[in-house]
């Protein structure tokens, strides 16, 4: 917990004269008046440069080797990693695992000996929707 009440006269002194050096962080070059080397935030600059302000488009997936296992065309980015590191996917996991992930994934508990019944008794493809409120 932070302490309670006033910092020291010193230590804001201290804080004061940090943001009058354009309050740099440790692993940064002061700017000092003499240096005269202060960066000018460009925004539109910024924005061409920064990939989270670009315009999203479409990827073509990449080309793959084993065809079969994508179920998604993100899949298919996945596999390409995983063929050029000379690697496979792994098998898919069993009703039980899958629940299991799921759960911990979405709510951090594991599921409930109901759901787990309820959803190794349902073979539809649409199992996962024993999670929903109503069961």
């Amino acid at each position: 917990m932070p302490p309670k009440g006033r910092l020291p006269d010193s230590q804001i002194a201290d804080l004061v004269e940090w943001v009058k050096m354009g309050a740099p962080w440790p692993a940064e070059a002061a700017v000092t008046a003499a240096s005269g080397s202060k960066k000018e935030f460009n925004l539109a600059r910024r924005k061409q440069e920064q990939w989270c302000w670009q315009p999203i488009r479409a990827a073509q997936p990449p080309k793959i080797k084993a065809k079969a296992w994508p179920a998604q065309p993100t899949d298919r980015f996945l596999l390409s990693q995983l063929e050029q590191s000379g690697l496979k996917p792994a098998p898919p996991a069993e009703q039980s695992a899958l629940l299991r992930r799921l759960c911990f994934d979405l709510i951090g508990l594991p599921p409930t000996p109901d759901e787990l019944e309820k959803f190794l008794k349902d073979t539809s493809s649409r199992a996962v929707s024993v999670l929903d409120a109503g069961g």
